[in-house]
């Protein structure tokens, strides 16, 4: 039922007078019950039947996933009897297929039910469909990929899950999400190194019906299924699968970045971290502590970022993977480069290119040449800055990665305005921004409209400086990353900014 009609049902019930006196009460009833009539129903007579409790009361009870059915029974009514009339006069491996589809949290393709059943698309597509006409699976609709979505109702998830839990030993439940779980990684993997060449290049497990599906259009891809990434992550974790929790997140780092997603990247990071601890895989520990220092950096929390980053850069030392170590080292130049200790920061950039020049790695020899040139930059030491930006951005218009060209021409850019040359600098603000609108990178269109806005203002354009400072904000105030908008405002409304204190270009 509608939201209002659902609410309309439960005042008729307990009373209106009741109901009135604890609005936000009863529509969070509503809610939890999925606005099933019949649940809706059970709840109302439960709270007719004891005038003394108070609906906010009730509601809290419901909001626990693991007694809701419990509590949704009055009388001859249940929830649960229900259901298992309509689960009990399907298939035995169709049953089957709706327990396990009470794993996800979200909707779901059909390759999930497949991964979990461990047998094939078109038979779990079948399955589904039968669960369709059953009324047990929703059809939500086709994602961006063209793959049909299915979906549970509330309440029907929590029947699912408790059958599941009631039908399959723990160990039939554990290689189901162990089996979800690499696909996803494969799949998250395969994705990440397209929007971000040189990452997610492991190897996969074998043939996936989903690789395919993400190659064509990774973004998308990342798109549909991240809340059953993120959520599969916690799945994982709590069914004690070690090495699929870290796994699977390290494949989720480029898509978290991409959209600013800070909390559900230390969140997953958290969980991977304790993964690696448990499964006692020093390597693994180091790498994720290597993506928590890069994130909090991002979030300025620097102490934090230097501990994880020490720690991961001394740990790989001791496991002898220079070329590990020397990720770790450029990722604490960044910081040291964000706190302003920029001699600290060249020292640890120059050490890693030292390494990624021995090893011919081309992109990780961009990516320290940017960092150290951008230290360079805020000291105005100009010839060193310059030259390695402009190596910079050769080795990656070479490598054909087009974004983070356009990254490091906003940061070569900078050069050009703190020498107050920004009648330069503003056309190759203009071309990065149409190559970050064409990726759709909103993080740095957004960073770069707000360098475009300080410039346009510093050569008296004030209405376009306002103008772009507004767009900026907007996407800025959408992908909410710690303290930009702040930083926004302040900029808007200062007359006296100077451009020549060194910032560093993230």
């Amino acid at each position: 039922m509608p939201a209002g009609q659902s609410a309309e049902l439960l005042a008729t019930i307990i009373g209106r007078e009741r109901a009135e006196a604890e609005f936000a009460a009863v529509a969070e009833i509503t809610m939890l019950c999925g606005f099933l009539p019949l649940a809706i129903r059970i709840a109302g007579a439960r709270l007719r039947s004891r005038p003394a409790w108070r609906v906010s009361w009730f509601a809290e009870r419901l909001r626990d996933e693991s007694r809701r059915l419990d509590l949704l029974k009055a009388g001859d009514l249940e929830v649960r009897a229900s259901f298992a009339l309509s689960c009990h006069g399907q298939r035995a491996d169709a049953q089957r297929a709706f327990h396990f589809a009470g794993i996800m949290s979200a909707d779901f393709p059909a390759w999930n039910i497949a991964a979990l059943l461990g047998t094939d698309a078109d038979n779990a597509e079948q399955l589904l469909e039968e669960l369709v006409d059953a009324q047990l699976v929703e059809v939500i609709g086709v994602d961006a990929t063209g793959l049909i979505r299915y979906g549970l109702h509330e309440l029907l998830r929590d029947f699912a899950r408790e059958r599941l839990a009631a039908a399959e030993p723990s160990s039939v439940r554990r290689a189901a999400l162990s089996r979800l779980a690499r696909e996803y990684t494969d799949a998250a993997r395969a994705g990440a190194s397209i929007l971000q060449p040189g990452t997610g290049d492991a190897e996969p497990h074998g043939d996936s019906p989903v690789t395919a599906i993400v190659q064509e259009d990774p973004w998308s891809w990342f798109t549909a299924e991240r809340a059953n990434l993120i959520a599969l992550v916690r799945l994982v974790h709590g069914a004690g699968l070690w090495q699929e929790t870290w796994r699977l997140t390290q494949g989720l780092t480029v898509m978290l970045s991409w959209r600013a997603d800070w909390r559900a990247w230390e969140q997953t990071h958290q969980l991977a971290l304790e993964g690696t601890r448990h499964a006692q895989d020093e390597n693994a520990e180091a790498a994720i502590r290597c993506s928590l220092g890069m994130l909090y950096r991002e979030l300025g929390r620097y102490d934090q970022a230097s501990v994880m980053l020490t720690g991961a850069s001394e740990a790989f030392s001791r496991l002898g993977d220079e070329h590990q170590r020397a990720t770790a080292l450029r990722g604490l130049g960044d910081t040291y480069r964000y706190q302003g200790l920029l001699d600290e920061a060249i020292n640890a950039f120059s050490a890693a290119l030292e390494v990624f020049r021995d090893k011919q790695d081309d992109r990780s020899i961009a990516g320290a040449l940017n960092g150290r040139a951008d230290a360079y930059r805020g000291l105005s030491r100009w010839t060193e800055s310059k030259s390695g930006f402009e190596e910079c951005i050769a080795i990656y218009h070479r490598l054909d990665d087009h974004i983070e060209e356009a990254r490091s021409t906003v940061r070569y850019a900078m050069i050009l305005r703190d020498r107050s040359l920004c009648e330069q600098a503003i056309p190759l603000l203009d071309k990065a921004l149409k190559v970050f609108r064409q990726f759709t990178d909103r993080r740095w269109e957004a960073r770069t409209l707000r360098h475009l806005a300080v410039m346009h203002r510093q050569e008296g354009r004030a209405g376009t400086a306002l103008e772009l400072f507004a767009e900026s904000l907007e996407i800025f105030d959408a992908l909410a990353p710690r303290s930009a908008p702040n930083r926004i405002m302040r900029n808007c409304s200062s007359e006296n900014y100077i451009s020549q204190n060194y910032k560093p270009i993230s």
